[in-house]
């Protein structure tokens, strides 16, 4: 929302200012049959331009400090989580598999859990997202062998994506995609999957083809707050593990989820504090 704010505050002080500089110039004594703005709107310019400058800069503000605290929190988690993915890598019986084991946090923006219930953030209705409420999960880091580009184009919500589903179900989630999924035409998938939000994870066609194409397997564990005063729990994002597509491997290992499970707790305890 805030790129929107942006839009409509650098916009009026365009237009404000383009009317204060017609009605100031010298144009209108050249140019008498020319539309002038008029006392009233000239006024209404040079208010909307004071009122939204200072508005501007506050937003020029919040983004510099969005973007100054999310390299603190990388900083500050990139020690946690990158033993985690180089221990999970050289489980690998090979070098070519562990080139397809990805690990990446995801996380929520700080506002929303400091400030907001459990339940607001968690706002589906059907396990579908709610537009317009509903958050969206930024990655804070990725770790992989080799550079992929992310071209999914998906925002993961909740109820969205295996990410959406573990946070629908709040627990963590573990998915074989070539057996979750298997092989779907476009047809197939709106009659088995469009309609069932833990079979297609609320996706659209071109975006299953997408991930069906990259990935072969993920597992997902919640980053919950460790000494949250909710009962259900606050959520603060997720880490997840993902194996390309052509060398499988299992993540499905109790000893992985609970390497992820203490990770978790970690990063918990570095984002909202020790209790």
């Amino acid at each position: 929302m805030r790129w929107v704010l942006r839009l409509i505050t650098t916009t009026v002080i365009a237009v404000g200012a383009g009317l204060v500089a017609l009605d100031a110039s010298s144009i209108r004594a050249r140019r008498p049959n020319w539309w002038s703005p008029g006392p009233s709107l000239t006024l209404a310019a040079i208010i909307a331009v004071a009122l939204c400058t200072p508005l501007d800069f506050f937003l020029s503000y919040l983004d510099r400090k969005k973007t100054k605290d999310r390299n603190f929190i990388k900083a500050n988690i990139q020690s946690i989580a990158l033993p985690t993915w180089e221990w999970i890598i050289h489980k690998a019986p090979d070098r070519l598999t562990q080139r397809t084991i990805s690990l990446s946090v995801w996380l929520l923006p700080t506002w929303r859990w400091k400030y907001l219930r459990p339940r607001a953030n968690d706002c589906t209705k059907n396990g579908r997202p709610i537009r317009l409420v509903s958050p969206t999960l930024w990655r804070a880091i990725e770790y992989r062998l080799f550079d992929s580009e992310d071209s999914c184009d998906i925002a993961w919500r909740p109820g969205i994506g295996a990410i959406g589903n573990s946070w629908f179900h709040r627990r963590w989630k573990y998915f074989d995609l070539r057996t979750h999924w298997g092989n779907m035409d476009e047809e197939m998938w709106n009659q088995r999957a469009a309609n069932d939000a833990d079979v297609g994870f609320n996706l659209r066609f071109a975006q299953y083809q997408v991930l069906h194409e990259k990935y072969s397997s993920v597992l997902v564990y919640p980053i919950k707050h460790h000494n949250s005063r909710y009962a259900e729990g606050q959520i603060l994002g997720f880490i997840t593990v993902d194996t390309a597509v052509g060398n499988f491997f299992d993540l499905n290992d109790r000893k992985i989820r609970n390497r992820l499970k203490n990770c978790a707790n970690s990063i918990s305890m570095a984002l909202a504090g020790r209790p």
